[in-house]
């Protein structure tokens, strides 16, 4: 009875997640991490391509960050329906009345980091950099991918080709400092009796900024000489972007970010069966800072939660945690307790693809195998799910009651547990631009005990059903409190169409 009346009370505080804004949403952030400066030194020329897909004409927002981490804008660039414009530095800069740009962001310190917002259209930002002698035309849209607050560059040129010289930008997204260092590994074989640490390269980001740095200064300054070419990893301490460069004499700049697809990691949404075939279709999240969740059912009406932390391995990921039963505690005292067990995880992938492995805890094996979710890109706004979602189990599930996120991402509610009321303040938002998982910061207050977004993880993962692919229209919900409480609940839902 203690178990449904928290449950409960808690699902009446969901409909008032997030109200709605007062202004339009302004949809998926589109980022481009390096638009170059009107009147670069270099004859290159910052040029971007916007398609709007949509059946409707509209506007674009569009923002710049500069080197120095300071914002411009919004600028508005209008659309018609279906129809595509083309920008360049001049234009972001000074504004186009021609092209529908009336203002531009002004003059920047360095080159730029670019952010597009559609609101309601569909819109595709392609960039690329032109250099002015000879037309010469390269794509600036990749940047390196990452997993567990890593990047691997495969390919970086040596300090001493200065016909073909590698550099790296680095960006900082955040509101707070980056520190990121950055190893090298050679093309020589590895010495088995070469028993000394690789040298490093170390350097501060200030928040929002950029900086670039050459093959020479890494070698000059951290990482050393070397034997042909390099292979890099990039660690930060919080999520940063990385744009893998090469340039030339003539003034030719290239994008060497893109990866093999084939190893991209094992990042994204998993959709897994049990060979035991007990309590139904279980999802596992593997994000990209290397946290993962998963919801793993394991009877009718028992239900487990993970939350932890997994890494690659050479055969796939290893993963450990803490599994959490799903609405599962007791009120002692004023306090409401749960509990957890320890768990590990083994798996094989193919990205994108299949999965198979087993979680192991309290010393039971337990296989699975399943399917990557792919496609959907719902991701980039909280204004994406602010849409009313109701429980597919309906009131059988452990979170029973319809939740309606807004378009703003501010939440604030309450809800009675036991004999006082709680209260919750904070917000929700993506995990990153192009990832299908939303996360609420938020505090919760019941009487005398403070539960601050630490001890808090509200997680809210979308993705298809089996019957509509590319939809989004099913979401899963984990609520995990993991101080000495140990309490966690969750659920599947669908989106109401009607």
């Amino acid at each position: 009875m203690q178990v449904r009346i928290l449950s409960a009370a808690l699902l009446l505080c969901w409909p008032a997640i997030g109200q709605e804004a007062e202004d339009e949403p302004r949809g998926r952030e589109h980022s481009v991490p390096l638009f170059m400066a009107h009147g670069n030194p270099d004859q290159r020329q910052g040029f971007i391509r916007i398609i709007n897909h949509s059946d409707e004409p509209g506007m674009v927002e569009i923002e710049g960050v500069d080197d120095a981490g300071t914002r411009y804008g919004p600028i508005e660039l209008s659309l018609d329906a279906r129809q595509t414009k083309h920008l360049n530095s001049a234009d972001i800069e000074n504004g186009s009345e021609g092209k529908g740009l009336p203002d531009g962001l002004g003059d920047g310190e360095g080159d730029w980091r670019l952010l597009l917002y559609g609101g309601g259209l569909d819109i595709e930002p392609l960039a690329y950099i032109r250099t002015l002698s000879d037309g010469f035309l390269t794509s600036m849209h990749g940047v390196v991918p990452d997993a567990s607050l890593r990047h691997r560059v495969p390919i970086f040129n040596p300090g001493s080709n200065v016909n073909q010289a590698s550099s790296l930008r680095l960006i900082n997204p955040g509101d707070g400092e980056a520190a990121v260092t950055i190893t090298g590994r050679d093309d020589a074989p590895e010495d088995a009796e070469d028993d000394s640490e690789p040298g490093e390269f170390s350097l501060t980001i200030s928040p929002g900024g950029a900086q670039t740095v050459g093959s020479a200064e890494l070698e000059m300054d951290g990482i050393g000489d070397g034997t042909g070419k390099w292979s890099l990893d990039v660690r930060s301490d919080v999520p940063v972007q990385v744009v893998n460069l090469m340039s030339t004499p003539a003034g030719h700049l290239s994008n060497l970010s893109r990866a093999n697809p084939n190893y991209r990691g094992a990042t994204g949404i998993w959709q897994v069966s049990f060979e035991d075939e007990a309590g139904g279709d279980g999802y596992i999240i593997l994000l990209p800072d290397s946290r993962m969740y998963a919801w793993l059912p394991e009877a009718d009406e028992v239900n487990r939660m993970a939350r932890g932390t997994f890494e690659s391995t050479p055969g796939g990921i290893a993963a450990s945690g803490e599994l959490y039963e799903s609405g599962q505690f007791e009120l002692q005292g004023l306090t409401a307790v749960g509990g957890s067990v320890d768990f590990d995880l083994a798996a094989a992938y193919r990205p994108g693809d299949w999965i198979r492995g087993t979680y192991t805890a309290e010393g039971t094996d337990r296989a699975f195998h399943g399917w990557a979710f792919t496609g959907f890109e719902r991701g980039g706004a909280a204004a994406e799910v602010a849409k009313l979602w109701v429980p597919v189990l309906g009131d059988d599930a452990d979170l029973n009651e319809n939740f309606e996120p807004g378009a703003d991402g501010e939440l604030g509610f309450s809800f009675t547990a036991g004999t006082f009321t709680c209260n919750v303040t904070g917000t929700i938002g993506p995990v990153n631009p192009a990832f299908t998982v939303y996360e609420a910061d938020v505090t919760i207050i019941c009487s005398l005990l403070i539960l601050p977004p630490g001890v808090v993880d509200l997680i809210v993962a979308v993705f298809d059903s089996p019957e509509s692919p590319g939809s989004g229209d099913r979401a899963m919900v984990l609520a995990i409190v993991h101080d000495d409480t140990k309490i966690g609940f969750g659920a599947v839902y669908g989106l109401d169409e009607s």
